[in-house]
């Protein structure tokens, strides 16, 4: 009897216990995995940011709790003045020709304000732009001439009224639409409200009418850690990636006969067949007279200085990034000489999934799609 009850006694201790252990798990999972508003996602992220122990993965010598500390220290979070100030001052950037749909990118004086998206892409876009700091700008390997020039990172507050301009519920506040001409498409691009903020160059900023390019550049668009399945998804969504060496992302040309602008999307660059890239980059140019080829020329003399340090530098493997080529679509006319290198600018943008390499072997994918893209710009010329 004595040892029947133990053993009931013993049984009903375990159930209670096992009750116990249960509850306290089902409470943790409903704290962690319950819906958070904004404030609290903020909180955390700014924790993670701030404890080095949670990033342990580093980017060559920069950490990421480093490189965003140090991010956010070039640009001070905003107070109410800055808000104002930024809020009535500040506008969605116009030139943006290529990106995530819900990527909308604001203006700032001579500044552009990237919005946090995904944040493993975030941080380690900022950490790139971190290490290049820290290599020095006399170093061999260092892409700094190539780059806009960075700012650091920018952290809005729910009470800051610059994401106003991107429109509370998503929508810009202006009403502004952002078209995609396909030849048959037009859609509104939705935005999020962002709390973080890359704070770069407008490099357009200069220009009158300025004609926007955006080139994806490499053979591949992947990272070679890229599962198996999202590696033959790009392969087959971008045909000629690896052939090419590069594609158009999209674009935006100004028409100087009808002052307006000829704008044409990702669908675009994908279509093109080989045979069809020069058509392709030609319109670019095209100013609805004729092609800009003193333009195009300048063009191909900062792809060259590019393609030479690309070729000897072997720090850096460049996944899915892009080439800029903007120039002013109003030609300068009392300028007798041509069009002055200032006129045109090359820059390398989107770091997100750039990566070190430890072998110290050059890019040839990217050295390969530069190859390429000079060839087909020559043949632009040689019309």
């Amino acid at each position: 009897m004595t040892t029947e009850c133990s053993s009931s006694s013993s049984s009903h201790t375990k159930q209670v216990v096992g009750w116990i252990v249960l509850s306290s798990c089902a409470a943790l999972a409903l704290h962690y995995f319950r819906p958070k508003d904004r404030k609290e996602k903020d909180r955390d992220l700014l924790k993670y940011f701030s404890e080095s122990a949670l990033s342990s993965t580093k980017y060559c010598s920069i950490d990421r709790s480093t490189a965003i500390m140090s991010g956010m220290k070039r640009i001070r979070e905003l107070d109410e003045s800055d808000c104002a100030r930024m809020h009535d001052e500040g506008n969605v950037y116009e030139h943006q020709v290529a990106g995530h749909t819900e990527e909308i990118i604001l203006s700032y004086k001579d500044m552009i304000l990237k919005p946090m998206i995904k944040e493993r892409n975030f941080l380690k876009e900022v950490q790139f732009y971190e290490y290049v700091i820290s290599l020095g700008a006399h170093s061999s390997q260092s892409p700094a001439s190539f780059l806009p020039k960075y700012h650091g990172v920018l952290h809005v507050h729910d009470t800051c009224k610059i994401n106003d301009l991107c429109g509370a519920d998503g929508e810009r506040s202006s009403g502004e639409k952002k078209i995609e001409s396909t030849g048959e498409t037009t859609r509104d691009i939705e935005a999020k409200s962002p709390s973080f903020y890359l704070v770069l160059e407008n490099v357009t900023k200069k220009f009158r009418k300025p004609c926007v390019l955006d080139l994806k550049i490499g053979r591949q668009t992947f990272e070679p850690t890229a599962s198996e399945e999202k590696k033959k998804r790009n392969v087959n969504k971008f045909l000629y990636q690896d052939k090419l060496g590069f594609r158009i992302s999209g674009f935006k040309s100004y028409n100087v006969l009808t002052g307006e602008y000829s704008i044409e999307g990702k669908e675009f660059g994908r279509s093109l067949k080989p045979e069809e890239v020069v058509n392709g980059l030609e319109k670019f140019f095209y100013n609805g007279r004729s092609v800009r080829r003193e333009v195009i020329n300048i063009v191909l003399q900062k792809l060259e200085r590019l393609r030479r340090w690309m070729s000897k530098q072997n720090t850096f493997h460049f996944y899915c990034s892009s080439i800029l080529v903007a120039y002013d679509g109003l030609k300068l006319q009392d300028d007798f000489h041509g069009c002055p290198e200032s006129a045109v600018d090359v820059r390398i943008i989107d770091f997100a999934h750039t990566m070190c390499d430890e072998n110290g072997t050059n890019d040839e994918g990217y050295v390969y799609g530069l190859r390429s893209l000079i060839k087909y710009l020559q043949e632009v010329l040689s019309k």
